[in-house]
């Protein structure tokens, strides 16, 4: 390939286009892990409370995900969609998402800034909100090529601004660098080139090509004087659903209790028969299949179902978590062979 067809994106199908930006996933946790030693600032501090502000939907999702799985926390932890009045000098704000124009995130910085607290911003480098942001507030770097969103550097970003309060810049660079191998592994997996048989997030799509797609998990039952556990497939499920969404792909999330509900529903709705349906005017009738992805197990018994774990059982649950929703990420960048 020449240089020139390589920069101009001509000898690309579409499908290696849109992996670009998952391709990146290991490479934006790196970036985050070599940047912790600018976040010296918020070691040793005694916060009254972390403020997250998403500014989309996955950004979002992601900082709920974090939350789940490092809790419980040293700090109250609001994830809101302004300000709160509350915030002041003893406060950290950090601002999280790929959208540049963001107008209600850069004045919550900006008026948090002014009020005492520690901001930071884990979003793009370029733009209004990037551009206005006060120039104290802590930013992350971006991987040289990567250009849009990215799961993982949310997740990383934050991690490494709640775990720079707690921990030594050396421990907090060793956890970082082992998510972003997990990353890079799965990511070899991933490969566009590699088919469903060898690919876990390529038969994830087209388990769930043409269906409707609920996003669910299983719940761990542990004794009632046990702690509650954190529950891995939840917290990836969840914001599983909200990238497919953001990607133009079916998925909901819906609790492991309201499964059963909602299978026999689609099922009431799959035999009832339509008084107004003519066969000679609407043509052959067709259902839309309704397909559930089970994610944090290796098997399910749940019927039109596949199941997602992580390949090494030996994994933490965070580290797991990040691998599991790279999958699903991935899946969104693929295409789906139709049937002649």
């Amino acid at each position: 390939m020449t240089d020139e067809g390589y920069f101009s994106g001509s000898q690309y199908d579409p499908e290696t286009v849109r992996f670009f930006d998952v391709a990146h996933e290991g490479a934006h946790i790196r970036a985050i892990a070599a940047h912790i030693q600018h976040l010296n600032v918020v070691r040793g501090a005694e916060y009254r409370s972390i403020v997250i502000l998403p500014t989309d939907q996955v950004a979002r999702a992601s900082a709920e995900m974090v939350t789940e799985l490092i809790s419980p926390l040293a700090w109250p932890i609001t994830i809101a969609d302004k300000l709160p009045h509350f915030v002041g000098p003893l406060d950290l704000v950090v601002a999280v998402g790929e959208r540049a124009d963001a107008d209600w995130a850069s004045l919550a910085l900006i008026t948090a800034a002014r009020r005492g607290a520690t901001t930071a911003l884990i979003g793009p480098n370029r733009g209004p909100l990037a551009e206005d942001a006060p120039h104290e507030t802590l930013t992350f770097p971006l991987p040289p090529t990567a250009d849009g969103g990215s799961p993982s550097r949310y997740i990383a970003g934050l991690l490494a601004v709640l775990w720079s309060i707690t921990d030594a810049e050396v421990i907090v660079a060793e956890r970082l660098h082992e998510l972003a191998d997990i990353a890079d592994e799965e990511l070899q997996q991933l490969s566009p080139e590699r088919d469903a048989t060898v690919n876990p997030g390529r038969a994830l799509r087209e388990f769930t090509a043409q269906a409707r797609v609920l996003h669910t998990a299983s719940r761990i039952d542990k004794p009632a004087d046990l702690p509650v556990g954190i529950n891995v497939g939840m917290a990836v499920a969840r914001c599983a659903a909200q990238i497919w969404s953001a990607h133009g792909l079916s998925g909901e999330f819906v609790e492991p209790e309201l499964v059963p509900m909602v299978l026999e529903r689609n099922q009431d709705n799959s035999a009832r028969d339509d008084i107004f349906y003519d066969p000679f005017l609407d043509g052959e009738k067709t259902l839309v299949p309704l397909k559930i992805i089970v994610w944090g197990q290796a098997e399910s018994h749940l019927p039109h179902s596949l199941a997602m774990a992580c390949t090494d059982p030996g994994l933490s649950d965070l580290v797991c978590a990040v691998q599991l929703l790279i999958r699903a990420f991935a899946a969104t960048a693929y295409d789906v062979l139709k049937e002649d």
